[in-house]
This record gives structure tokens, sequence and C-alpha cells, in this order.
């Protein structure tokens, strides 16, 4: 997966989503929990479960860790540009 800006910004998103779902709050109606699981799966390449929450906390770790990969990775191609 292309690692860019704009697509950290989306896995934040994603993540920040996730943990809204978590706490009850309803987003929007594109904003499901099976939607953001999907989306954080495209990030991460794990299947997450979507009844409870374990599913949800396992997708929020997963992606934090490929936010900082993700950040780390663009800072090192940017300061060798």
């Amino acid at each position: 997966m292309e690692i860019s800006g704009p697509r950290i910004y989306q896995a934040v998103a994603v993540k920040l989503g996730l943990k809204a779902i978590k706490t009850g709050l309803k987003l929007n109606s594109a904003y499901t929990k099976t939607n953001l699981l999907k989306t954080a799966s495209k990030f991460t390449e794990k299947q997450y479960a979507t009844r409870g929450t374990d599913g949800i906390d396992r997708a929020v770790e997963d992606i934090s860790n490929w936010i900082d990969d993700a950040r780390a990775i663009l800072a090192e191609q940017t300061s060798h540009a």
C-alpha cells in the first residue's frame, strides 16, 4: 500500500471513528463498525471480528502501529529527498 500524507490521514480518521463507535456514538451512515473494520483491514491486511468490541480493540491497536510505521517511513523518505 502506498504511504503518503493523505493515506496516513485516512488511517487516523478510521482509528478515531472506531474509537467513537466503541463509545456508542453513531457518526453517520457510512461510519459503521463493519465499514470501518473493513477499511482498517485494508491498512493492516488483517481481518477483524464485527461482533463485540474485541475486533475494534485489535483494529485500533494494529492501525495505530501502522500509522506510527507509516509516519516513520514518510519522514525518512522526505529527509532523503
